[in-house]
């Protein structure tokens, strides 16, 4: 199972940053080199998560939601995080009351300011996954946020469950709602790729809003519309789970898939 894992994170990244209008991705996903870099994952923090990232062979979990990428080459083109939990109280521990991440986040380095410090949250993979010539000063507006903010830990620069920090939260229920309908699960990499451009497509063709949350509502409320769940269960063929579809046919093996995208 580790192992089937291990291809599902490797291929997933590949074809995400392959696949997505605002990124490129550099298939060099191992490293012999000596740099680092440091890399935080938030809703709240994210503890336990399997990190990969291109350039880069291997990761230091601190246990607090940060994380040291080690064995690097060069700077990361992308990074992605899977399993691990949200550590809501911050003690390191997984409560009852504090899920485990579900789905996938995902960071485009080429998107991020600075060369190092980087922030991968759930905003981040949603950035990772609009459409091609998407300005991202008119997404950030969507939400009162600037550029810097899309790529921030909002919880710690506005403070934790401000409307700001709430923005992360509500993606992230979107992202364990998708899961528990089966998309991101090891069997069917494509369906999250489908998903994730998908849905933020519809969050950037959804107005602006003085709430940025009901901007988030929208979104939802149009994708889970009479008509879009008509559309998305034609288009992966399958089956309805509180407004999402998840693909339940293995036509392709992972192997195929790889190698048609890198065709």
């Amino acid at each position: 199972m580790a192992k089937v894992r291990l291809i599902f994170i490797n291929l997933l990244l590949i074809s995400i940053f392959i696949g997505c209008g605002n990124s490129s991705f550099e298939s060099k996903n191992s490293s012999s080199g000596t740099q680092t870099y440091n890399l935080t994952a938030v809703d709240d923090p994210i503890v336990g998560a399997k990190v990969t990232a291109s350039n880069c062979s291997n990761f230091i979990d601190n246990k607090n939601g940060s994380y040291i990428l080690t064995g690097c080459s060069e700077k990361p083109s992308n990074i992605i995080i899977s399993g691990g939990f949200i550590d809501i109280d911050g003690n390191g521990v997984q409560d009852t009351n504090e899920s485990s991440l579900e789905f996938p986040y995902i960071l485009n380095t080429a998107l991020f300011s600075s060369n190092d410090n980087f922030v991968i949250t759930p905003l981040t993979t949603i950035v990772s996954s609009l459409p091609a010539g998407t300005s991202l000063k008119d997404f950030a507006s969507k939400f009162g946020l600037s550029i810097e903010d899309l790529f921030s830990d909002l919880s710690k620069k506005y403070g934790k469950n401000s409307t700001k920090h709430q923005i992360l939260q509500n993606i992230n229920l979107i992202f364990t709602q998708a899961a528990n309908a089966g998309i991101a699960d090891d069997e069917n990499p494509q369906n999250t790729i489908d998903f994730l451009n998908d849905y933020a497509k519809i969050i950037q063709d959804t107005p602006k809003d003085s709430n940025p949350l009901q901007v988030l509502t929208n979104a939802k409320d149009k994708f889970t519309s009479t008509a879009n769940i008509a559309k998305y269960k034609k288009k992966y063929g399958a089956l309805q789970f509180t407004g999402f579809v998840v693909d339940t046919k293995k036509t392709t093996s992972f192997a195929q898939l790889l190698d048609n995208k890198n065709m």
